[in-house]
C-alpha cells in the first residue's frame, strides 16, 4: 500500500465503524415502565400496524380536556390494528396517581412510565399532551398535536378546523400520505 493510501483507508474504516454502531436503541429496544413498575421494552409495537403513543400528565389541563378525544380514537379505531399508548414521562407522578387519572377519565389504553425520559427524548417530545403515530418498524409518521382547538394554554378555538391526528391515522391507513407530518403541540412542558 502506498503512503497516501493507508491513512485514505483507516479513515474509511474508521467512519464505517461509527455508521455501523450497533450499540445505538431504537425504538423497540426502549425501556419503560409498566404500572407495576416492571420494566419492559417496546418491542411489542411491531405487532400494529399502527401506534399511538400520548405523551400525557395528570395534572396538564389539556391532558384533561383531550380524555374525550383518546376514548373517540381509541373506539373509532380499535378494529384497524392502530393500538394506543399513554406514557408519563419521569417520576413526578406514582403510579397510584397516574391509575386515578386513567380511571377517573375513563382511559382503557396501556399505560407507562418514562422515568428516565429515555422514549421521551428519543422522539423528542417536550409537551403534554403531545401524540406520535408510528409504523410497525417504529417510523414516526405524525407528531404534535390532536387538532387544532388549543391555540395556547388556556385560549381555545370555538370549533376545530384541523384533525391532525385523526387524518394522519385515516391516510396512513389507506395508504395515503400524511401531511402535515408534524404540528406544534400545545399544552404542558415535560419536565
Amino acid at each position: 500500500m502506498s503512503t497516501l493510501f493507508k491513512p485514505i483507508f483507516a479513515i474509511v474504516l474508521m467512519l464505517l465503524f461509527v455508521s455501523c454502531d450497533v450499540s445505538r436503541k431504537g425504538i423497540f429496544d426502549i425501556e419503560v415502565e409498566d404500572m407495576d413498575e416492571v420494566p419492559m421494552t417496546l418491542d411489542s409495537l411491531r405487532n400494529n400496524e399502527l401506534s399511538v403513543i400520548y405523551f400525557l400528565s395528570p395534572e396538564c389541563p389539556l391532558c384533561q380536556n383531550y380524555t374525550v378525544t383518546m376514548k373517540k380514537f381509541s373506539k373509532r379505531y380499535s378494529g384497524n390494528d392502530v393500538k394506543f399508548y399513554g406514557i408519563f414521562p419521569g417520576r413526578e407522578y406514582s403510579p397510584r396517581e397516574i391509575r386515578k387519572y386513567l380511571i377517573r377519565f375513563e382511559l382503557e389504553f396501556p399505560a407507562f412510565i418514562d422515568g428516565d425520559f429515555a422514549l421521551t427524548e428519543f422522539l423528542g417530545a417536550t409537551i403534554t399532551p403531545e401524540v406520535y403515530v408510528l409504523n410497525k418498524r417504529g417510523t414516526v409518521l405524525y407528531q404534535g398535536a390532536f387538532d387544532n382547538w388549543a391555540i395556547d394554554l388556556g385560549t381555545k378555538r370555538n370549533n376545530i378546523t384541523e384533525y391532525y391526528l385523526r387524518d394522519a391515522l385515516d391516510n396512513a391507513l389507506a395508504g395515503t400520505g400524511i401531511e402535515p407530518t408534524k404540528t406544534e403541540a400545545v399544552g404542558c412542558f415535560i419536565q
